[in-house]
């Protein structure tokens, strides 16, 4: 939106009133960012993690404090926590593609990227990318695949752990409240998302969420009072009065100080816990002109292809890039 000329950037604003980012989780701040433009002030984000069902953590002889560190220990601990009869599986032990994390995920828990530093150079197409997506491939083919998987668990990720059908998956914030209306019994525990042996020491997560903006619709003789909201409402009084209610959607407030307050966080739900201590080290999203698009391949069609369509893990990743290689350079073209 920022590339199409649809908000003003902030920045005047922010100079003339010294408003300051230290307070903001980085994830959250440096993705409203573009062109080194500030378009837009955050004001909640989301975080992910790894999220177990403890009650058969424990049925299953393993210990419910303790969440896997890496891909290897995520499968071995799988294969304590599935049950079959003679039909077939009647609970999933862990789905690598299942829940909001994807290949994205995946690939930066492999230490991998989506573009270069520069923003014009796809490189998800690497050893980190071929990792991910063999991953996401071996793991949903041991259970048959993409379509027997769905079959036993029967639905979204938060639907199938509070049915019991699938006990662990990495998922984003909002995963706490809607499992636990579907399920207010069932014992969630939360750990920081596996990663491959040798990365598993240094924790990391990816964050989305919301900002508030100026639209260029807005004239000029009123962009002064919209930018006293947004100062107003992103501040720490501002996301105390939206956060405090206990409404836990799993949107979380960008400031730390907010965060931290125990007027906030003494009313969440305990796993949310977990996530919170994610968010220092969350990463976000490229900002790159026609993001969205490339959101999609990486997001979207890289999954499919692997899982839905059969198509081999290094020709889908191979793919994927050379078509988003093709939308940044028609994006960037003459900029």
């Amino acid at each position: 939106w920022a590339d199409q000329g649809l908000f003003y950037p902030l920045d005047e604003y922010i100079a003339r009133d010294s408003f300051s980012n230290e307070d903001f989780y980085p994830a959250a701040w440096n993705e409203t960012i573009y062109k080194g433009h500030t378009y837009g002030i955050p004001w909640n984000m989301d975080c992910r993690a790894y999220v177990y069902n403890r009650a058969a953590f424990a049925e299953s002889g393993l210990n419910p404090d303790i969440a896997p560190k890496t891909w290897e220990e995520t499968v071995a601990f799988a294969r304590k926590l599935d049950r079959k009869s003679a039909e077939g599986f009647t609970r999933i032990g862990f789905l690598a593609h299942d829940g909001n994390w994807y290949f994205l995920g995946w690939l930066l828990a492999a230490g991998g990227s989506i573009v270069d530093s520069t923003g014009r150079n796809v490189t998800w197409n690497s050893e980190a990318g071929l990792q991910a997506a063999h991953f996401m491939a071996d793991v949903a083919n041991y259970y048959g695949g993409y379509d027997a998987a769905r079959a036993v668990t029967g639905g979204s990720s938060s639907t199938s752990m509070s049915r019991g059908t699938l006990t662990s998956v990495v998922d984003y914030s909002g995963f706490v409240s809607s499992a636990l209306r579907k399920n207010p019994t069932l014992e969630i525990g939360v750990g920081p998302a596996p990663r491959p042996t040798g990365l598993e020491h240094e924790k990391m997560s990816w964050s989305g969420g919301f900002a508030m903006s100026i639209p260029i619709t807005v004239p000029r003789s009123k962009t002064d009072a919209v930018w006293e909201f947004i100062k107003w409402f992103t501040s720490v009084e501002g996301m105390m009065v939206a956060f405090e209610s206990g409404e836990f959607t799993g949107q979380l407030p960008t400031r730390r100080s907010v965060v931290l307050d125990s007027r906030y966080s003494h009313k969440l739900p305990a796993p949310l816990l977990g996530f919170i201590d994610l968010l220092p080290c969350s990463q976000f999203r490229p900002v790159v002109p026609d993001g969205e698009s490339l959101y999609e391949l990486y997001r979207r069609r890289l999954a499919d292809m692997i899982l839905k369509e059969g198509v081999v893990p290094d020709q889908a990743v191979a793919e994927t890039a050379r078509l988003g290689q093709l939308i940044l350079d028609e994006r960037w073209a003459g900029k």
